[in-house]
């Protein structure tokens, strides 16, 4: 399976959120077909999308499931931190047909219908009652953070999604959500996104002169921190994965260009005892300095209250 860095996906440097009601994660694509089609993939997939400026921990959040018509709710806790301005791709249940997806960046064991369905993210662990609708519970409705309803769903935000095949899903065609689920949602050919290539995908929607020095300083810490975000396993994935290859070459080419030696390490203050000796006896002399000036300052004054 191909996938192609930034096909088929809206992406911007640096996004501009329209007021929305998911305002810090929402649901981005849905896949239920997995392991049922020879053309399609072995494992249904949810893929979410941080919106926010912030990392945000999933422990104590869930994705909760039912049936087009049911009240019945599956529930699936979910773990790990999303990066900011990221994807973060969660591996579900699935069969023996298709191919796999990129190395996700958590497992469940969710079961999704590939047609229709009702899908709920909430930030709390408590199962929906006997509701179609999850809003409707007077104990989690509150918890809902996005809901998504496709094919012939009895509730939805507004309308339902398409319905989406063995082959294809329902993912969003940009990052504002207008709380309407046929205008948010289209159907297309599956793009599941991992941490680590949405990150790739970030450093691949530069402009096309990546050894750029305004561009490396303006780009590259954006860059470093997300890279530096990912898991040991994402990491490795972007270190190593033909899909993030290209993207890997422009990241360490930002990294020369800055005279960082290992872009691989997260940016930190430098502690005093790593300071060079030019730069100690520098800060030395500015200290010696101020004490000079300020204990000049003193003897003045003393002199002019003894007069």
């Amino acid at each position: 399976m191909a996938l192609l860095i930034g096909a088929g996906r809206y992406f911007q440097i640096n996004p501009t959120i329209v007021k929305a009601t998911s305002s810090s994660l929402f649901i981005y694509e849905v896949y239920g077909g997995g392991g049922s089609d020879n053309n399609g993939l072995k494992y249904d997939f949810v893929e979410l999308y941080n919106i926010s400026s912030s990392d945000i921990n999933l422990a104590g959040w869930s994705l909760q499931f039912a049936s087009d018509n049911s009240a019945n709710w599956s529930v699936v806790s979910l773990s790990g931190s999303i990066i900011s301005s990221t994807h973060y791709l969660i591996q579900l249940t699935g069969g023996n047909k298709g191919d796999a997806l990129p190395l996700p960046d958590l497992v469940g064991s969710l079961t999704l219908d590939a047609t229709s369905g009702k899908l709920a993210l909430l930030d709390t662990t408590t199962k929906v009652g006997k509701y179609h609708d999850p809003r409707d519970d007077p104990n989690v409705g509150i918890n809902v953070i996005d809901f998504v309803g496709y094919g012939s769903a009895d509730a939805s935000e507004t309308a339902p999604a398409g319905s989406p095949s063995t082959t294809s899903s329902i993912q969003r065609s940009s990052l504002i959500d207008t709380d309407d689920n046929s205008a948010d949602f289209i159907v297309g050919s599956y793009t599941p996104f991992n941490s680590a290539i949405s990150v790739a995908s970030y450093i691949m929607t530069a402009p096309d002169s990546p050894y750029d020095t305004g561009q490396c300083d303006m780009t590259f810490p954006i860059a470093r921190n997300r890279v530096t975000s990912l898991t040991s396993s994402q990491l490795d994935y972007f270190k190593t994965s033909s899909e993030t290859a290209s993207a890997k070459l422009r990241y360490e080419a930002w990294a020369t260009n800055q005279g960082v030696s290992d872009p691989y390490v997260a940016e930190s203050i430098q502690p005093y005892a790593l300071i060079t000796f030019k730069d100690k006896v520098t800060a030395f002399s500015v200290y010696a300095s101020v004490i000079t000036l300020v204990s000049g300052y003193f003897l003045v004054k003393r002199k002019r209250l003894r007069q």
